[in-house]
């Protein structure tokens, strides 16, 4: 569903197809791949001899802590650069009174 900007209806370029929030959007897919990468790591690192299996699992662990930073910071860039604020607007509106 193609959302109403006001920016496209007046001939600018489409904030969903180019500029910052189109990278903001871009950057999921590899967020959560490593994500699954370092989850899959850190399973295979189970199944290590313990000293070795316990120090990669911990950069495993690593990783997908600073993923969630990573995350948590492009959520933000979401919002601030969303092509349609009021929607978010609305969104925290309604969080709030849950």
């Amino acid at each position: 569903m193609t959302e109403h900007v006001p920016a496209a209806a007046e001939g600018l370029p489409d904030p969903f197809q180019s500029g910052p929030f189109r990278h903001v959007k871009d950057m999921e897919e590899p967020l959560t791949t490593a994500t699954d990468l370092a989850r899959g790591i850190a399973i295979l690192a189970e199944k290590m001899d313990d000293g070795l299996g316990s120090s990669v699992q911990r950069m495993a662990w690593m990783i997908m802590d600073e993923v969630e930073k990573a995350e948590g910071l492009r959520c933000t860039l979401w919002d601030i650069t969303h092509p349609n604020p009021a929607r978010i607007a609305q969104r925290y509106e309604k969080e709030a009174t849950q």
